[in-house]
């Protein structure tokens, strides 16, 4: 990671379908450009993400986040920026 990328937790409140919406996670952050450095589910309606990368290619997977889809349900998002 070099001085100009960041690091972000993304904390989204939903419904998913945790292997379809994990494989659609994965998959968009490759093509968006940004390292998907952790993702957990610690309940049916959560997901945590840990990306980094290019502050521009974070704020396009935060941009997308919220939007949802076919397999995530997204009620509420919070974004924490990590050091």
């Amino acid at each position: 990671m070099n001085s100009q990328d960041k690091k972000i937790k993304l904390n989204i409140k939903g419904k998913f379908k945790k292997f379809w919406a994990e494989t659609r996670i994965k998959l968009k952050a490759k093509q968006l450009g940004v390292h998907l450095d952790k993702i957990e589910h610690p309940s049916r309606e959560q997901v945590h993400l840990v990306v980094s990368g290019e502050t521009h290619k974070i704020w396009k997977i935060v941009n997308w986040s919220q939007k949802g889809g076919l397999f995530l349900s997204v009620t509420d998002i919070k974004i924490e920026f990590i050091k």
